[in-house]
C-alpha cells in the first residue's frame, strides 16, 4: 500500500492527475498488483503531450524572435500575420 501511495505522489509531482492514473492503479481491496504496462503507457502519453507543448513553445519563441527582429528593423511595423 505504501508503494502505491509513493507511486501516486511521484506521478502527481510529474504532472499526472488521478484520473490519468486510475486505470494503472490496482484495486487494493481486491489485492491486485500495479499494472506496469498501463502505467508505462500513461508515461508514454504524458511524454508525447509534453513534447508537443515543447515543440509549440519553441515555435512561438522563434516567432517572437522574428517579430523582435522585424520591429528592430522597422519600429512602426506590427503585423503578426507575417510572423506565422
Amino acid at each position: 500500500m505504501v508503494g502505491i501511495i509513493e507511486t501516486i505522489r511521484c506521478a502527481q509531482a510529474l504532472g499526472f492527475t488521478l484520473k490519468e492514473l486510475a486505470d494503472a492503479l490496482p484495486d487494493v481491496s481486491a489485492g491486485q498488483a500495479l499494472k506496469l504496462d498501463s502505467l508505462t503507457e500513461q508515461i508514454d502519453r504524458k511524454r508525447r503531450a509534453l513534447q508537443a507543448q515543447i515543440d509549440t513553445a519553441r515555435a512561438r519563441l522563434e516567432q517572437l524572435d522574428e517579430l523582435q527582429q522585424r520591429l528592430s528593423e522597422a519600429p512602426t511595423l506590427w503585423d503578426c500575420e507575417k510572423s506565422r
